[in-house]
């Protein structure tokens, strides 16, 4: 009986050496992974307007473009300063952050907006213009940074772990919440020229577009990448509004149409943002995740870790995304957007048990609100294009589907649908069927919908006999 209890264990222990043995041989990763040469170079040069994004908060009278002030934040991310994470872990975004504050509290009705833009800077004309003297030196930096040829994101994608520093630190963002509320104040004070008869107005408001427009295309991660996309969608509202005004020069149609050209997927899509996002899951697997997640995995659980083989796993998924992103939703072959889930099948902890947990349980990646952001920033562009397009070109004698079928910017089809947009006369407006891809004529959908569920993309088209 000892004998035959001695050989069970015996075969017990000979199995288990066996099942860790097989959990060492990880995997190379394929010599196509991304890499931070796929991110393009960083730019430190003064001349690159990124660090006006982080500095537009700095006191009034400080000279934004002086060493000290660039170097406070180059240092947190140039390799040339040699110690990166230390002045990262030194970083005060709790201070950084309230810089802006007493500014905010004034300018919150900016933010809350409701109405279409025409409309609120009307009915709220009075403390807008009231709000230029006291933001005068945050405005100088606005057109300084949209004068700015190039802006190029120049942040790290990842955290460098370091055992000198704790993990738990805030990541040096610049301040979206200050950025946005300028350029919507800046974006009100242009409205405001336009409707006094200052057309010009309508020229910073397609510089807003160029700068949200650098800002997604070098994007190094998805804040700045989604970043862009609010100060785009933001500025081609403004546009909307202002060109279903029933007194709307036909310059403006005409600077529209010309200034909005035909939008290229680096200007939408989170391509570099994507692989900013797998490189600092590629670093945490390899440096953070034991000394983070040591509840999870623990001395025992490290012997079933494969860290290339859990890389790939969000090497495929982020490939996967980006490829998809490329394409219009109509061309996708179903809704494969969520990340497979490994631990699927009787036996999928035979082989890198932990990294399947961290992929499909701990750290799932989700990348799909990214990917419908972008469609739904290039539909509100084209709808833009289209509209300016019709209005210049509409006479009250044809049918305006007659005159859609004739324009150039009317052959670019609806990303979720493969068609053309749709007109709807009664209601004036053009739509795309949206995330659902499904006609619900024209209905827009509320912020407490889920995205799959969302109905029509809209944007009110309002059509005068001049």
């Amino acid at each position: 009986m000892k004998k035959n209890s001695f050989k069970f264990l015996l075969l017990l222990f000979i199995l288990l050496a066996l099942f860790i043995l097989f959990n060492q041989f990880d995997i190379t990763l394929p010599p196509h992974s991304f890499t931070e040469k796929d991110l393009g170079p960083t730019i430190f040069d003064k001349s690159n307007g990124f660090y006006l994004v982080f500095a537009l908060s700095e006191p009034p009278g400080v000279d934004i473009y002086s060493d000290e002030i660039i170097n406070k934040y180059r240092r947190l991310f140039d390799p040339r300063f040699g110690d990166n994470v230390r002045f990262r872990f030194l970083w005060d975004e709790i201070a950084y952050r309230r810089r802006f504050a007493p500014y905010l509290k004034k300018a919150r009705f900016i933010n809350q907006r409701k109405t279409d833009w025409d409309t609120f800077v009307k009915s709220r004309k009075k403390e807008i213009l009231e709000l230029k003297t006291d933001f005068s030196f945050l405005l100088a930096r606005c057109e300084k940074l949209l004068a700015c040829e190039i802006v190029s994101d120049f942040s790290t994608p990842y955290i460098v772990h370091h055992p000198s520093y704790p993990q738990e630190y805030l990541y040096p963002y610049p301040g979206a919440t200050t950025l946005l509320t300028i350029t919507r104040l800046y974006t009100a004070l242009k409205i405001i020229e336009i409707q006094e008869g200052n057309t010009g107005g309508i020229q910073d408001i397609l510089d807003q577009i160029s700068l949200a427009k650098k800002l997604i295309e070098s994007a190094r991660n998805s804040y700045t990448n989604l970043l862009g996309k609010k100060i785009l969608c933001q500025s081609l509202e403004a546009l909307n509004s202002l060109m279903n005004r029933e007194d709307c020069p036909r310059e403006i149609f005409s600077r529209v149409f010309t200034g909005l050209m035909p939008l290229k997927y680096e200007e939408f899509g989170s391509r570099k943002a994507f692989i900013g996002y797998y490189l600092a899951v590629a670093e945490w697997i390899e440096n953070g995740l034991e000394v983070e997640k040591r509840h999870v995995i623990g001395e025992f659980g490290r012997l079933f870790l494969q860290k290339n083989h859990t890389k790939y796993y969000y090497f495929n998924y982020v490939s996967k995304c980006i490829e998809y992103e490329k394409k219009p939703p109509f061309e996708w072959q179903g809704t494969q957007l969520a990340a497979p889930d490994l631990q699927e099948g009787s036996f999928w902890w035979l082989q890198n048990a932990v990294g399947k947990f961290v992929f499909s349980k701990d750290s799932i990646p989700d990348l799909q609100r990214e990917i419908l952001a972008s469609h739904q920033t290039k539909i509100l562009y084209d709808m833009t294009r289209i509209s300016a397009e019709l209005h210049l070109n509409y006479t009250p004698d044809k049918p305006v589907n007659e005159i859609l079928n004739h324009l150039e910017s009317y052959r670019t089809p609806d990303p979720f649908s493969g068609g053309p947009y749709i007109w709807d006369k009664k209601k004036a407006i053009l739509y795309s069927v949206g995330v659902n891809r499904r006609d619900d004529g024209g209905l827009v959908g509320n912020s407490q919908q889920l995205e799959e569920a969302m109905p029509d993309i809209v944007i009110p088209c309002i059509l005068y006999t001049k």
